[in-house]
Parts: structure tokens; C-alpha cells; sequence
């Protein structure tokens, strides 16, 4: 994110817009642009995600950056599940109970490792498993995807 981008934040869900919309006319509604925000710039009245009206403005740096983090999260998980990898789901450990969003990513991720990457891999997913932690589908796919990558950074070092 660059320091000059101006954006608005949703106060209910952190919904960030950064674009510009013209205003409504009588005979016409707002609709977005891809100009981008200016202070003096219009914003919907209602928040495109949850339909609120209360914006904060501008937005903060980390409200920014949070949104960014979020809109990635959906990007992976939307790469991650949008294939079947049948033999993956074999090498998903049977310990891991999850909704199937996050099976399947588990699958495709854990689908073309073999040897000691799958079995650290698998020792990682396991862990971040036994965390505790309450999370959405998302956050815990994130954190799935850092555990394998993390195995993967590993196999890596030793192979050098």
C-alpha cells in the first residue's frame, strides 16, 4: 500500500473503499468509477459489504493494510479450493478435523509432496491443528499454507 492512497473504512466491517463514485442523479444510481478517492472524492452511502452508513474518514494504515491481508487470504483460498487433488486428500492427516473447505485445500496443498517435505509438512499442519485457536475458514487455511510453506522453506535450507 502506498502512503498517498486515500480510502474510506467501514466502522461495522472494515470494508475499505478507494475509488470514487458518481453521484446519483434523479434518473440514475451512484455507480463506482475507477478513479481513485480523493478527499473530496464521493463514496456510496452504503457500505457494499454490510450495508452500513457509518464510514470513518479516512481510513487508518492499518485498517488498509488489514483489508489488503484479508482480500489476499480470499484470493488463496479461492486458488486452493477451486481443485480437486484426490490423491492429497490420502496424506491429510486423519487427526485434522475441519469443515471441507479446508480439507480440500489440505488436499491440493498437501497433493504434490513426498518423502520428508510430507512428513514435515504434516508435522507443521499438525501443530497449527493442536493450537486451539478459534478461527474463520480462511485464517486457518492461511495458516495451513504458511505450515507447508514453512516445510517446504526448510526442505530447501537442508538441500543447500
Amino acid at each position: 500500500m502506498s502512503d498517498t492512497r486515500y480510502a474510506v473504512c467501514c466502522k461495522t466491517c472494515g470494508h475499505i473503499e478507494d475509488k470514487a463514485w458518481e453521484p446519483s442523479t434523479g434518473e440514475t444510481h451512484s455507480k463506482r468509477t475507477n478513479d481513485a478517492l480523493t478527499p473530496q472524492g464521493h463514496v456510496p452511502i452504503y457500505c457494499q459489504k454490510c450495508g452500513n452508513r457509518k464510514w470513518q474518514r479516512p481510513a487508518t494504515k492499518e485498517q488498509v493494510e488489514a483489508f489488503d491481508n484479508r482480500a489476499r487470504q480470499e484470493a488463496r483460498a479461492v486458488e486452493l479450493t477451486s481443485r480437486d487433488d484426490f490423491d492429497g486428500l490420502f496424506k491429510v492427516p486423519e487427526e485434522i478435523r475441519a469443515a471441507p473447505e479446508i480439507k480440500r485445500a489440505l488436499s491440493n496443498l498437501l497433493g504434490p509432496l513426498d518423502g520428508d517435505v510430507l512428513k514435515a509438512a504434516q508435522q507443521n499442519i499438525l501443530k497449527v491443528a493442536r493450537s486451539g485457536m478459534a478461527a474463520d475458514s480462511l485464517t486457518w487455511i492461511d495458516y495451513y499454507d504458511r505450515a507447508v510453506q514453512k516445510a517446504l522453506a526448510a526442505n530447501k535450507k537442508v538441500a543447500a
